[in-house]
């Protein structure tokens, strides 16, 4: 079982998880092109965001590779997690607005860390619950669930209600109910691993029934985009259009300019994305676990010094996304091209990895 160290970005990681599954059955919505339309919205919506891409453009900031590696011990896998980190990128900004700064670090590891398997909260939660049907040998209510992945999940926490306000010791003091639409959006994607796919859509509503403030509003959206990626998972739209007003409803609480913008900017993002995945066939989450779990074996795999080969050319991406905030319509084509030519390069990923970016590159370019 994944340590509980391993859980605080359970929101980012469920849609992370669902963008996924998404990304390795349809290649026009791959995380890149995520990246590009989070780029892109920010830099609409906050102009010191655009001005900072264009003066990163010749820039190169200094990598480091780092690898752990977990244990999912029920029904799962040993995997591997590849991370790069940026370093110095406040020397490279120069005096830049702090929330500028912030917003440049998560876009750019997002788009240049593309080895960790950010799912790998869910896949405990999905193991916790197999584990859980086959030792009691029925079904698992959804309060006993809730309570068993909230003593994983915040160990601290003693008879815990969605509208206690002050955070346990330990936790970061935010919202703790945008805590608690996570933990079922992580106890929904487990129900539904045991084909309970009503009870899964229940308690995503109930998530999203659940009361909040609007001075957290920074906290909830990102939880409410959690709820409507999984929705998706489900293959429920209507939900997850409900779950994205509530998250645009949240981000608009927020009073801070540049963290507004930026939270409404993941809104506008994740909005786009799902309007492409809109007839995007229900998804199969055990499959999509192996699926992803053999993805990252593979990459794995993969020498450390080739990793440094590959991401030496960051300063690429960086250029790209520039060009992401002036004009969005060939971005996504020039980037594919970009890796898939680092990749040729290389020579290490030619087969099925290298097919695949060809076929992005010719997906994406038809559907522009």
């Amino acid at each position: 079982m994944i340590a509980a160290t391993s859980w605080p970005g359970l929101g980012s990681r469920a849609l992370a998880f669902a963008h996924f599954c998404r990304a390795s059955n349809d290649t026009t919505l791959n995380p890149l092109r995520f990246v590009e339309a989070l780029s892109t919205a920010l830099a609409r919506r906050y102009p010191p965001f655009a001005a900072a891409l264009l003066n990163l453009q010749q820039r190169e900031p200094r990598i480091t590779i780092t690898q752990t590696v977990g244990e999912v011990t029920a029904g799962g896998a040993v995997h591997g997690v590849d991370k790069v980190i940026i370093g110095d990128l406040a020397a490279l900004t120069g005096d830049q607005d702090e929330q500028v700064d912030l917003a440049l670090r998560n876009i750019l590891e997002t788009s240049i860390d593309q080895i960790e398997p950010a799912f790998s909260g869910h896949l405990a939660a999905v193991t916790l619950a197999q584990r859980d049907a086959m030792k009691k040998g029925g079904i698992v209510a959804n309060t006993e669930l809730l309570q068993e992945l909230r003593s994983i999940i915040l160990p601290s926490v003693v008879n815990r209600g969605p509208s206690w306000l002050d955070a346990p010791m330990g936790l970061p003091r935010n919202d703790p109910w945008a805590h608690e639409i996570r933990l079922r959006v992580a106890a929904a994607i487990a129900l539904h691993s045991q084909n309970r796919r009503a009870d899964a859509v229940n308690l995503l509503h109930e998530a999203l029934q659940l009361p909040y403030q609007e001075m957290y509003g920074g906290y909830r959206a990102p939880a409410c985009l959690s709820v409507a990626c999984t929705f998706m998972a489900l293959g429920n739209a209507a939900g997850a259009a409900m779950a994205i007003a509530q998250a645009h409803e949240s981000a608009q609480a927020m009073l801070d300019d540049a963290p507004g913008a930026e939270r409404l900017a993941l809104v506008d993002a994740v909005q786009e994305w799902l309007d492409t995945a809109g007839d995007h066939p229900m998804v199969d989450i055990d499959d999509e676990l192996r699926h992803a779990a053999a993805l990252s074996a593979m990459m794995r795999g993969l020498r450390l010094e080739y990793l440094a080969a590959r991401y030496a050319s960051v300063q690429d991406v960086l250029r790209r996304l520039a060009l992401a905030a002036i004009d969005d319509l060939t971005v996504a084509d020039t980037i594919l091209a970009w890796l898939a030519g680092l990749c040729a390069q290389q020579g290490t990923l030619r087969g099925t990895l290298l097919d695949d970016l060809e076929s992005c590159m010719l997906t994406t370019h038809s559907a522009m």
